[in-house]
Parts: C-alpha cells; sequence; structure tokens
C-alpha cells in the first residue's frame, strides 16, 4: 500500500516518539528503576499499534473519497470503531502480559496524538514560509 505524504510525515514523528521513549528507558534501567526490555516492547507494540492506526485512516480517507455520500458515514464510523478496538487490545494485552510495560505501551499510543499535533504545526509553518 502506498502511503500518502502526511501518513509518511506521521510515522517518522511516532519513530522520533518512540527513540525519546527508550531514550528515557534506559536512562531508568541505568538509574535501576526500572527495567528496559519490558519498556523497549511496550513502547515498540504502542508505537506499531499507531503506525497502523497511520495507515488505516490513510486507507479509510482514500477509500471514502471515492464513495457513494449514503455509505460513507457508515464506513467511516466503522473505520473509526476498528481503530477504537486496536487501542483497547493493545491496553488489554499490555496489562495482561508481563513483559509490556503498560506505561510505555501508553506513551507509544500517545505519540499517534503528538503526530498528529506536531503535524498542524508542521503544516502552519510550511504556509507561513511559503508567503
Amino acid at each position: 500500500m502506498k502511503l500518502s505524504k502526511v501518513a509518511k510525515r506521521m510515522i517518522i514523528i511516532i519513530a522520533i516518539c518512540v527513540f525519546v521513549i527508550l531514550a528515557v528507558g534506559a536512562v531508568l534501567a541505568a538509574l535501576g528503576t526500572a527495567e528496559f526490555l519490558p519498556i523497549a516492547l511496550g513502547a515498540a507494540f504502542g508505537a506499531a499499534i499507531s503506525m497502523l492506526k497511520v495507515a488505516m485512516i490513510d486507507r479509510a480517507v482514500k477509500k471514502a473519497a471515492g464513495m457513494e455520500t449514503e455509505t460513507v458515514g457508515n464506513y467511516v464510523r466503522m473505520q473509526h470503531f476498528l481503530r477504537f478496538a486496536l487501542t483497547g487490545a493493545l491496553f488489554i494485552v499490555a496489562a495482561i502480559v508481563p513483559f509490556f510495560n503498560i506505561f510505555s505501551a501508553a506513551a507509544g499510543i500517545l505519540s499517534f496524538q503528538v503526530a498528529t499535533m506536531s503535524l498542524g504545526r508542521i503544516s502552519t509553518d510550511e504556509a507561513i514560509s511559503n508567503k
């Protein structure tokens, strides 16, 4: 599947967020307050789900653009529910499986929101610089 430019930017920002989470996890592991592997696995799992959600949104937007007006609402609602269920499944797995850190998994999921908000900032900066 070919991703749009916006989706690729979001995935890059999510990857940067994961590296920041991993750096914090390494510091915590060096201080002896936490183990690094559960933090790394939780962050990687959360970021993977965030990247999958970006791809799902990109695909849904492309598909919804060519749909009939009557059916597009139901399709978009179902896609939103699937992304929501995916996030819920991540939290359930991270809470049950002992080698995932639920806080780093949550940080990986929140990287999606960070990417969305910083994408708006990047677009605003580009619009100002193009004037």
